[in-house]
């Protein structure tokens, strides 16, 4: 039996990453990442799934967040909002409550923050406006290092491009962070990445 695991952080994909920050149990990590059901590594040999956990708690634990403003989807050219206070109410509205629960919600997370390019020459660009009715599904695709490194340029640096008026208070940040353990506890994912980006600013 082949439990199929990929090697390097950039090589997880959003439905993979997202399926499996969304329990803490190993074997279900392990089940997300290969592409395999749980009931399928029951058969497994002892040695080759201990292995496969540990490799996963690996990954899992040492994601390198990589920002990249413009990225290829299925073909398509996606770039991040390019002017932060450009950004509409409703986008950060929306984005708001999205990540009150950002793991049920990140493809739609990630179509907000990545548009079609409309146009491009060489570093600048811009993007398809904010309709609500972004395709989403291209985004399970997204490369895990990529999402980590999206959502923390969007949190370390649209936050501070709106210093006058805050999309989100002290209070609601707490909230969110507080929201982003399931009913199975899982750990904060998002605190985490918040705390290594503070990190590297001191």
């Amino acid at each position: 039996m082949k439990i199929a695991i990929p090697e390097k952080w950039k090589d997880v994909h959003l439905s993979e990453f997202r399926e499996a920050m969304m329990t803490e149990d190993l074997n279900k990590q392990v089940a997300a990442l290969s592409g395999l059901e749980t009931k399928q590594l029951r058969k497994a040999p002892a040695l080759l799934l201990t292995a496969a956990k540990k490799h996963v708690k690996f990954l899992l634990e040492n994601e390198e967040p990589r920002y990249e403003p413009i990225i290829e989807l299925e073909g398509t050219k996606y770039g991040i909002i390019p002017d932060w206070k450009r950004m509409t109410t409703g986008e950060w509205i929306d984005l708001e409550n999205l990540l009150k629960d950002f793991w049920q919600n990140a493809p739609k997370i990630m179509s907000i923050l990545y548009r079609p390019l409309t146009f491009q020459l060489g570093k600048k660009y811009d993007i398809e406006p904010y309709t609500t009715r972004e395709d989403t599904e291209a985004f399970d695709k997204m490369p895990a290092d990529i999402v980590s490194g999206a959502l923390l340029f969007f949190c370390s640096t649209a936050m501070s491009a709106q210093t006058n008026t805050p999309p989100f208070s002290q209070k609601e940040e707490e909230q969110h962070q507080s929201s982003q353990k399931n009913g199975d506890g899982t750990t904060s994912w998002f605190s985490s990445l918040m705390n290594k980006f503070y990190r590297l600013k001191r």
